[in-house]
């Protein structure tokens, strides 16, 4: 398994949307382990549709 750096995130700085998401409000969670379906649960999210 390769060791992930700050070197690998450094995107984030510039980003725009990253940008825009964060002013508004949005965050984000890197989960390790657990399948989507699974943080999902235990956010107890009601399912909306589905997307890929």
């Amino acid at each position: 398994m390769n060791s992930v750096t700050a070197h690998d995130y450094a995107w984030i700085r510039t980003s725009q949307l990253f940008r825009h998401m964060t002013e508004n409000g949005y965050t984000l969670t890197l989960i390790r382990g657990r399948t989507p379906r699974e943080v999902l649960a235990a956010m107890k999210a009601v399912p909306r549709g589905t997307a890929e």
